[in-house]
């Protein structure tokens, strides 16, 4: 960035941008980061209510929206919840992997295997003949 001897003008020649650019960055010392503006978003204050229902509802969005919309007033779309609750779906998905394995010693504890729900006719088997 040229010194302060530089005036706005030369500047615009020489970086190719508008001389207000070039005005703001000779009076602020260089380019500054960009600053996001802080804005108000319809999810601000429900954050324990929104976690809670996540979990209660099995991370289920559009039931988490409805209750919203219901409850609290707010309208929103479907994508802006799911966007919101993002961040609890691996703690969600790890909490339904996550079972006591109930181990017994052999002898003590009986596996039934019953088949298919269906019963084959009796003239399809063997024994009708």
């Amino acid at each position: 960035m040229p010194d302060r001897s530089h005036s706005a003008i030369s500047g615009t020649k020489d970086f190719g941008c508008a001389r207000n650019t070039v005005t703001r960055y000779l009076r602020e010392g260089g380019a500054l980061p960009f600053k996001k503006p802080v804005r108000r978003s319809a999810f601000d204050g429900p954050d324990d209510w929104l976690r809670e229902r996540f979990f209660r509802h099995e991370g289920n969005a559009d039931v988490i929206r409805q209750e919203l919309s219901s409850e609290h007033g707010v309208v929103i779309g479907l994508r802006s919840v799911e966007l919101r609750v993002r961040q609890w779906r691996r703690e969600l998905k790890a909490q339904k992997r996550a079972t006591v394995r109930f181990e017994t010693p052999p002898g003590r504890q009986l596996q039934i295997d019953f088949g298919h729900p269906r019963m084959m006719p009796l003239a399809m088997t063997d024994e009708a003949e």
